[in-house]
């Protein structure tokens, strides 16, 4: 006790409470002392005398900081916000219905908010994409796997009863993907701050203007835009759909909701090829046509377009919610380096996977119902790879070197495919291989998107896509020309073009990436908490 003396001005600044001694030789640490201020003890006289008592501010709760590492965590919306531990009954904080939680504070320019009101008020956490609208994607997604597999599992032969082979027909799987570079410019100029929905939408108007048009033109140039098209929409839909799913998603869990959604859209792929190869027979029977004429391959590709359009069913019902705009200054570094390891990738796949169906029905002389069952059977091999991945090889040793290591595990089954006489032992090793990659791409996609911020996502993905359906296009005419060239034995070389890309682009991942952890969502959250609480705040 006592006073705290000012004596240069002669007075009483505020007393004393207590001073730092050593608990061993009871010295009083020179400097060290603590004390109430005079001005506070004026207030506490004055309301003693006037009330009796003292009445400070109570709200009624315990409760901790809400970290942007937290707030991921819990898929919490990046916000400044606390965490209400307890609520004391009766309080004014139990009376306003507050309940333990994450909550966030309202800024100064948030309406109803006045900066004299005393404390500021807390309000709880507005709903933004959740795992509702991951699950709704999901099952859009679902169902344009479906539609689009019975499409693809047809399309090829389409182009080739209409006469175009060799160079022709893998110019016109490359215009698909040169459809991409289009795409891109909207998704990274018109797609940021708008609704995911909006743009799922108009991408998939366009993909079904592009299947229209494979329907009803016959001339060459027609049939290349028409097939621009389906790329332009496809990576419109899809690089949104897939920052939305990233969105909706928190970090922890994407591998495994990628890996869902891989699984899904495998197993829908799967259906798609066992039944279109049943299809053809019927159709082809109702039309009064041969199985392999131009108009049986019509009507089944319709069919397949058809149920892809039902997708847009739930998309309809995922919540609108614009995109921050929130960027983290490094996409086009990143981009590029991801780029790299795309390009080659999507070279290795260009020679060979679009063409599988024509692997089977060359080389084996499968008819189409034995090509929907090896198409079936490895996507079903893929769908397991891709569900149990990110649960159990990326959890163990990091996403990075598991997607590295299975991916060059990968490639010997690639050579057996490649060598081998025996179709059952091609379809096992196509399989496993599957399986592999599948439960990669998982993990991968969810590592790339969470390297980049939600404003950027559907910018990088469609970039990213660009860069290897690009790659796949120059792949797809080279790999049309060597097949035209040497026939069957064509796709021998091809396999081994993808064995030699994908070897590649393994040590690239490990190279570039090893050790390095996406960091998208934690610049999202400084960033709005630096929004929500700007440095010349009171």
């Amino acid at each position: 006790g006592g006073p705290l003396i000012w004596v240069a001005a002669k007075q009483v600044v505020g007393m004393n409470t207590l001073v730092q001694v050593d608990p061993q030789t009871d010295i009083i640490a020179q400097g060290l002392g603590f004390a109430v201020s005079s001005n506070t003890i004026r207030d506490i006289a004055n309301e003693l005398i006037t009330s009796g008592q003292v009445v400070r501010g109570f709200i009624g709760i315990s409760y901790l900081p809400l970290t942007p590492r937290q707030a991921i965590s819990l898929g919490l919306p990046a916000t400044a916000g606390i965490t209400i531990d307890s609520v004391v009954a009766g309080s004014p904080a139990a009376q306003a219905a507050l309940r333990p939680g994450p909550h966030r504070h309202p800024r100064r320019s948030d309406p109803g908010h006045r900066g004299d009101a005393g404390p500021p008020a807390i309000e709880q956490l507005q709903s933004r994409l959740g795992r509702r609208d991951a699950y709704l994607y999901i099952a859009a997604a679902t169902l344009g796997s479906f539609g689009l597999g019975v499409t693809a599992f047809y399309l090829n032969f389409l182009y080739r009863a209409l006469g175009y082979d060799g160079l022709a027909l893998g110019a016109l799987v490359g215009a698909q993907a040169l459809g991409v570079a289009f795409g891109v410019l909207i998704a990274r100029f018109a797609a940021p701050g708008r609704s995911r929905k909006l743009v799922i939408i108009a991408g998939g108007v366009i993909v079904g203007a592009g299947v229209v048009g494979l329907l009803t033109l016959d001339a060459y140039p027609l049939l290349m835009v028409s097939s621009a098209l389906v790329g332009l929409g496809g990576i419109v839909a899809t690089s949104s759909g897939v920052a939305l799913l990233a969105d909706a998603t928190e970090a922890g869990a994407r591998s495994s909701r990628f890996g869902q959604q891989i699984a899904l859209g495998t197993m829908a792929a799967f259906t798609a090829s066992v039944l279109a190869g049943a299809l053809a027979a019927p159709v082809a029977a109702v039309l009064g046509a041969r199985q392999d004429d131009a108009l049986t391959l019509r009507a089944l590709v319709a069919l397949g377009g058809i149920v892809g359009a039902s997708s847009a069913i739930p998309v309809l019902l995922i919540r609108d919610v614009a995109v921050s705009r929130a960027t983290s200054g490094r996409l086009g570094r990143l981009i590029a380096r991801f780029a790299l390891v795309e390009m080659v990738f999507g070279f290795g796949a260009g020679s060979f996977i679009p063409f599988i169906n024509l692997f089977f029905a060359d080389r084996f002389a499968l008819d189409f119902r034995a090509i929907g069952v090896a198409l079936g059977t490895i996507a079903v091999a893929g769908s397991l790879g891709a569900l149990v991945h990110g649960r159990i090889v990326a959890s163990r040793i990091g996403p990075v070197p598991a997607v590295a290591a299975v991916v060059a595990a990968s490639t010997p089954f690639a050579l057996i495919a490649a060598l081998t006489g025996n179709v059952v032992v091609a379809v096992a090793a196509l399989a496993v291989r599957a399986m592999f990659m599948y439960g990669t791409q998982a993990t991968w996609s969810a590592y790339q998107l969470s390297s980049f911020t939600p404003a950027e996502r559907a910018a990088a993905n469609a970039s990213l896509a660009l860069v290897w359906n690009v790659a796949a296009a120059l792949a797809s005419s080279a790999s049309g020309a060597i097949r035209g060239a040497l026939g069957p034995a064509g796709f021998t070389v091809n396999l081994v073009v993808l064995i030699a890309c994908y070897l590649a682009a393994a040590a690239l991942q490990f190279m570039l990436f090893r050790g390095r952890e996406p960091k998208g969502d934690v610049v999202a959250v400084d960033a709005e908490l630096r929004a929500a609480w700007p440095t010349n705040a009171d």
